[in-house]
């Protein structure tokens, strides 16, 4: 055992300090046999790229490696057992053939063909024409705080900047909250899901909405530092979504919908093509 690991230890701190000239010597040397089929390194590299270290680099080949040993016996057994020329198992091979081929040609004519850039006149425009489908699924709200050590004597000057924030304000409380805080937020403007913030902040309630209806500034204080936290907006789940929440996944639908129509034409025009070229025919219209 101690062997096997120096091996693929010795494999891959060999390959990582020359991948290149070592490309010969790796494929000399197979990872695993089985009934006349070898694992060889080129086979188990991909999926080691994304390692932490020598030492997960030879947990993840030595799964892959029994992973593969595994996948081979199984295949033995079943060809010995199955029937691989039946009909039924030729068509779904021949048919996963086909979608995947199909599949891998259209992603590529989307990534040549689509049109990634998205403005902000047609996110708001998506937006607009489409509110009522967009609906929030969590409370979410507008907020900033900052969490010091209470004993500090800029807390009083904190609390008075927080309670009554502004853009001038905001600018005084970044400057002081990177002398003075241990953590703090102050972009005003961005919508978050509030249940993310009750792990970040230790605000303790039973019910949410009922919170942000009665609370708009706060202080919280846990153990030496207090939190100074003011609620700038919220909404509550269940209610109309708003633009800067769904931003984001208004751009994927729009995307989405322009792959679908790109999908559409190209196939219009290999249709045209192949017609005008007469390898196509349809005999039943």
């Amino acid at each position: 055992m101690r062997f096997d690991k120096l091996y693929c230890c010795s494999i891959i701190l060999f390959c990582m300090i020359s991948l290149q000239s070592c490309s010969k010597k790796k494929e000399a040397h197979p990872l695993a046999r089985a009934y006349g089929k070898e694992l060889l390194w080129h086979d188990a590299e991909p999926f080691l790229k994304d390692t932490k270290g020598p030492e997960d680099s030879i947990l993840r080949l030595k799964k892959i490696v029994a992973g593969w040993i595994m996948e081979q016996i199984k295949l033995n057994v079943s060809s010995a057992t199955i029937n691989t020329k039946a009909p039924e198992i030729e068509d779904k091979v021949t048919r996963y053939k086909n979608d995947l081929l199909i599949y891998y040609y259209e992603q590529n004519k989307v990534a040549e063909l689509l049109d990634t850039v998205v403005t902000e006149s047609e996110l708001k425009k998506m937006f607009e024409n489409n509110k009522q489908n967009f609906h929030l699924s969590n409370n979410v709200v507008r907020l900033v705080f900052v969490k010091i050590k209470s004993n500090l004597k800029m807390v009083s000057k904190i609390r008075n900047l927080i309670s009554d924030f502004n853009e001038e304000n905001k600018e005084k409380l970044q400057e002081m909250s990177s002398q003075y805080a241990e953590n703090s937020f102050l972009e005003d403007q961005v919508w978050l899901n509030f249940d993310d913030i009750t792990k970040e902040l230790p605000i303790k309630t039973y019910d949410a909405e009922q919170f942000l209806e009665n609370n708009k500034y706060v202080e919280i204080k846990e153990g030496p530092y207090i939190y100074l936290i003011n609620i700038i907006a919220y909404q509550i789940k269940n209610s109309s979504s708003n633009f800067e929440f769904e931003r984001e996944n208004i751009k994927k639908v729009i995307l989405q919908n322009r792959k679908n129509e790109l999908l559409r034409q190209l196939e219009i025009t290999l249709k045209k093509e192949a017609e005008l070229k007469n390898e196509v025919e349809n005999f039943v219209n």
